[in-house]
């Protein structure tokens, strides 16, 4: 569903690229949040539609990215203290909190308005729509819906920039890696049109770049945290019911007993001794239990 799109903004992503290769995170920025937004709510979303839901999204992303690991606020880690009146000394997370409310519901509700206001969705969000009508007493709450949604631009606009930015700064870096990789495209594509999705299994030094990409420096080195939802016991350790976990994903990615030399960036890595690509698919950067609505977008993006 979301290739064509894909591949429409990618080719005007290079395009912006080619006129100013300066702003490229700006590009990337701009180009991750049309995707996401076309792909979801609407493949025919105008321009300045498109800029103003992507403002308020990432205006409430950033928020909620601020406040989102325990300690980020002392209301995190003491979650008695969202008892104290907002006037009070140190109380300050009361308006933060308001904030996250303002920009989060934009986030939720203006792009459901589309379909109030009657006009035709083409995309994730209308097959959303059309499967749930027809469950009956089985269909999923609106907001349920509204959340599933916004949580697709959350996980899938923020993480593509962030890679992207990985990206250019691994080529710059290792620019035989660059140069290998540019070879297998012209050997494989040839020079007279841009790769498309086609093309992903044949170019395996590219794929591997990928995964180095997500092992090397995952864009959320801590996960997403979770709550365990019974006591437990890990290695001998007890975890009670209720205890938030955040998994290492850093220390996992650079782990030398399956990573040696894990600071160097070697695509060279996930081949196996005959020269294929091995096993080692497993993104752990994508975190771990329920996972996000937008994985395959970002994988190929």
């Amino acid at each position: 569903m979301h290739e064509p799109v894909q591949t429409l903004k990618t080719h005007e992503l290079l395009y912006r690229f080619l006129v100013a290769p300066e702003d490229f995170i700006t590009h990337f920025r701009n180009a991750a949040g049309e995707i996401v937004m076309a792909t979801v709510y609407d493949r025919n979303m105008s321009k300045s539609t498109t800029e103003k839901f992507v403002t308020f999204s990432e205006h409430a992303i950033t928020k909620l990215t601020e406040s989102f690991f325990p300690g980020a606020v002392a209301v995190n880690a003491l979650p008695f203290l969202r008892h104290i009146p907002a006037w009070f000394p140190g109380a300050g997370f009361h308006v933060y909190a308001a904030d996250c409310r303002i920009y989060t519901s934009q986030m939720l509700e203006v792009p459901f308005e589309w379909k109030a206001a009657g006009i035709e969705l083409s995309s994730f969000a209308e097959q959303l729509l059309r499967r749930n009508s027809v469950l009956g007493p089985m269909a999923l709450p609106e907001a349920d819906l509204k959340c599933v949604t916004a949580t697709a631009f959350a996980a899938g606009a923020d993480t593509v920039v962030s890679s992207a930015g990985t990206f250019i700064y691994t080529m710059l870096l290792n620019p035989d890696v660059q140069k290998k990789a540019q070879e297998e495209i012209d050997n494989v594509v040839g020079k007279n049109r841009l790769p498309d999705f086609s093309d992903r299994p044949n170019l395996p030094y590219v794929e591997a770049v990928f995964r180095e990409v997500m092992r090397w420096h995952p864009v959320l080195p801590l996960g997403v945290a979770h709550s365990t939802t019974e006591d437990d016991v890990y290695n001998g350790y007890f975890i009670p019911k209720g205890t938030t976990v955040m998994p290492n994903i850093w220390s996992m990615t650079h782990d030398e007993s399956r990573y040696p030399e894990p600071d160097l960036f070697k695509p060279e890595r996930f081949f196996d001794e005959n020269g294929e690509l091995n096993n080692d698919d497993d993104i752990l950067a994508f975190g771990f239990g329920r996972r996000c609505v937008e994985i395959g977008l970002v994988v190929v993006a």
